[in-house]
């Protein structure tokens, strides 16, 4: 013992304080530090992990250009690719719907007549569904024909196909045969595209 107290001096106590401090320190703060310790928005980029903030944490106003932005969006600008419907159509749940109805057909006959509707040229040309009907007589306002409106949604029983027909502005939904006497005004509508 008294070979230590003659070796110790104010510069080695201090150093072996400072050794201990030193690693029990960092395992301290490894150990103890969680996301409560941290203030929030105090960290810099280069603390946080790849692809953890999400689109509310992030200014767009402050963002730079992409690179190579022009090369992949052909050169357009923004308004050039929004989705767009053709004209005498209107957006109604993810569809362009035609805001006339077509003169009245069998179920089979619209449906053969919708898809070859070729203006504009488009994938999905389908005769309106009920929702569709119901977005255009009552958020457009536009008419219902006279004596209601085939949908492309179909009954089937027995072999034979019954179309739902929109009867009325009030969402009152019917069935109507695929016959010559069943034949009633329609709409296509289509997936709408860039344009």
């Amino acid at each position: 013992m008294s070979k230590i107290r003659a070796n110790l001096t104010y510069a080695n106590v201090m150093a072996t304080i400072a050794m201990f401090i030193a690693l029990g320190g960092s395992s301290y703060a490894a150990i103890k530090v969680t996301g409560r310790n941290v203030k929030n928005s105090s960290l810099t980029y280069k603390d946080l992990k790849k692809n953890t903030l999400g689109g509310s944490r992030i200014k767009e106003t402050r963002l730079g250009t992409v690179p190579r932005a022009k090369t992949l969006t052909g050169g357009y600008t923004g308004r050039r690719l929004l989705v767009k419907c053709a004209t005498g159509t209107t957006p109604i749940a993810g569809a362009c719907v035609e805001t006339t109805a077509r003169p009245g057909l069998p179920w089979s006959g619209a449906a053969a007549t919708c898809r070859r509707h070729a203006t504009p040229q488009t994938p999905g040309r389908r005769i309106a569904s009920v929702t569709e009907v119901d977005g255009v007589t009552e958020i457009q306002g536009v008419a219902l024909a006279p004596g209601g409106e085939l949908t492309s949604d179909i009954v089937s029983s027995d072999g034979t196909i019954a179309a739902a027909t929109v009867l009325d502005g009030v969402s009152t939904v019917g069935t109507t045969p695929d016959t010559f006497d069943g034949r009633r005004a329609y709409r296509c509508a289509y997936t709408p595209i860039n344009g």
